[in-house]
């Protein structure tokens, strides 16, 4: 939550690319880091309360974003974080762009989006809804009041037309106006025989919809096959689930209709060439005198959406011919207009949500740099961070089965709008994150100073290699199935004695393990019957000593010792210590 908020729309919605390349793949699956967000995010009963950087010490400047969206949202959380007094414009009545008026309540339930949006105008963020930018206020009309640098978030909300006969006729809508007006519980007409044009999420979440409204018979035609649909695979799976079919390989050419309203979809079955398209997916090519008619009394229009910039009525503002997207430095976001910055899908077209927060805070950095009147470039890069390099073959870690995520009854799921996931419980999500490898490199968050209960913790240490030799090594593991003590006891010992695995019992508090891992560390101790010295024999007695009748185990160096305890911080520190070893 300090790296950025909208923590439990985030934990729903977003598209998870960092699970592709979670490490744990190579073992069995990735780890479940969405649902996991989604956990974390859930169980905070309170509104964060976010470390400031510079918050303290308000600076000079008026900023101006927008569009309330992702990227908005971010960039206002962050520069309010930073000192700043950002206000947001959004031209809709609701805030929060294609989060309020894009996806569906089954997918992003209302009452988590205004709790995570509170959280943000909580900080004392100015959003000021209903007022559209280019033709309520122009951008001369800020300027002249103050504003010093903008950031343009106006989202890709303008649908792409497929410029064919039909598309006026009576019961052809767009994508976008279904879903604002089903996500509004706004009264609207759904036929019974529904076709959706188009294989992305849009059109997805645009089927599901209405199946959810009326339980009309839904149909989505895609011009690929199964492996290229461009929406993401679990909730086409869902989708399926709920009834909603797919028509593959299937080129609208014609909407057909009669007495003015739509009655069908005249397609041609396609072949995939061997062209690769932008989005990566092959080209695919109508087939002649394959012409077919699918019969629809209501077809939806879902092939994708453009940035509508030019209804800013900014002067000098650069566009992308073709797509109308905004042309932006592609490291500092700043556009054709020193001091106005974008980003979002207005920038890439549509993407996904976690991206346009990204760009949300980019653009700040930026901002920043610039009312500061710093150089905007130097010490940036758009490289990506590195990966930690990861032995899979070295980790110590058993095959464990990803948590799936729970889901309400299919007869429910199709009956209502309410949320069709319902979290990971307390069990599966503690499973879940000891499935992590903790191969991440460091990023400076201090998180583990803060976390450790002993205080033993301290970033600034080097870290070094020590060889620990032991007569005796306890095992504590939280699976205390007799499978996983053998499995553990080879990996430790290699078929040796001197191996003791104890379940660890990680629902108890911090001190109750300590001392049940002290008892049985003693318990051990006395089996070993370890070379032994009195404390008066000791080199380096002095006055303070204990009772000279105490006798404690020593190392072969003649050094007294009770032993090491190496605390695996959630297996924070696995990377650094080979506790196979």
């Amino acid at each position: 939550a300090e790296a950025a908020p909208l923590s439990g729309i985030l934990g729903r919605v977003c598209r998870h690319p960092c699970e592709a390349n979670c490490t744990r793949d190579k073992l069995d699956a990735p780890v479940s880091i969405r649902a996991l967000h989604r956990y974390a995010a859930d169980k905070a009963t309170a509104i964060p309360a976010w470390k400031g950087t510079t918050q303290d010490m308000p600076r000079e400047g008026r900023i101006a974003i927008i569009g309330s969206g992702p990227a908005g949202l971010t960039a206002a959380w962050e520069l309010k974080r930073r000192g700043y007094s950002p206000v947001v414009f959004e031209s809709h009545s609701v805030v929060g762009g294609m989060l309020a008026t894009g996806i569906p309540r089954f997918r992003l339930p209302r009452e988590v989006r205004e709790k995570e949006i509170e959280a943000i105008r909580s900080l004392g963020i100015d959003v000021r809804a209903g007022i559209t930018v280019g033709r309520d206020i122009t951008f001369t009309y800020l300027k002249e009041r103050g504003f010093k640098a903008f950031f343009l978030a106006i989202g890709a909300q303008r649908n792409n037309k497929l410029n064919i006969l039909g598309e006026e006729l009576d019961g052809v809508v767009d994508c976008m106006s279904l879903l604002l007006t089903l996500n509004l519980k706004v009264d609207t007409f759904v036929g019974a025989n529904v076709a959706i044009i188009g294989d992305g999420n849009s059109a997805v979440d645009s089927a599901r919809a209405v199946i959810r409204w009326n339980k009309a018979a839904v149909k989505i035609l895609s011009w690929t096959i199964p492996e290229e649909l461009t929406a993401a695979e679990e909730e086409v799976e869902e989708a399926i689930v709920e009834g909603v079919t797919i028509e593959y390989q299937a080129m609208p050419v014609e909407i057909v209709g009669e007495g003015g309203r739509v009655t069908g979809v005249r397609c041609q079955r396609t072949k995939l060439t061997n062209e690769i398209m932008p989005n990566g997916r092959h080209r695919p090519k109508p087939i002649p005198g394959t012409d077919f008619v699918i019969e629809a009394d209501h077809v939806v229009v879902a092939v994708g959406q453009s940035p509508d910039a030019s209804q800013l009525g900014i002067d000098g503002l650069s566009l992308k011919r073709g797509t109308g997207v905004i042309k932006v430095n592609p490291l500092t976001l700043e556009t054709s207009i020193p001091g106005v910055f974008a980003g979002g899908d207005c920038v890439t077209g549509p993407n996904n949500v976690v991206e346009a927060m990204a760009a949300g805070l980019r653009a700040v950095e930026s901002i920043d740099r610039y009312l500061q009147k710093s150089d905007l470039a130097i010490g940036r890069t758009l490289e990506p961070e590195a990966v930690a390099e990861v032995d899979i073959k070295s980790v110590e870690a058993m095959p464990y089965k990803r948590a799936p995520m729970p889901a309400i009854s299919l007869q429910e799921r199709i009956s209502s709008f309410e949320e069709t996931t319902t979290g990971l419980s307390k069990k599966a999500a503690l499973q879940e994150a000891q499935r992590c490898l903790n191969c991440a490199m460091c990023s400076q968050c201090l998180e583990c100073v803060t976390t450790c209960q002993l205080g033993a913790v301290f970033h600034d240490d080097d870290v070094k290699r020590t060889d620990i030799r032991a007569e005796a090594v306890i095992k504590f593991v939280d699976d205390n199935s007799a499978h996983a003590r053998e499995a553990v006891k080879r990996t430790l010992s290699n078929g040796q004695d001197g191996i003791t695995v104890v379940c660890s019992q990680p629902d108890r508090e911090l001190i109750a393990q300590l001392n049940r891992a002290t008892a049985v560390a003693m318990s051990i101790a006395l089996k070993i019957k370890p070379k032994v010295t009195t404390v008066t024999e000791l080199k380096e007695a002095d006055a303070s000593s204990p009772s000279p009748s105490l006798a404690l185990p020593t190392m072969a160096t003649g050094d007294a010792v009770l032993g090491v305890f190496l605390c695996r911080c959630g297996d924070g520190i696995s990377s650094v210590i080979d506790f196979a070893e």
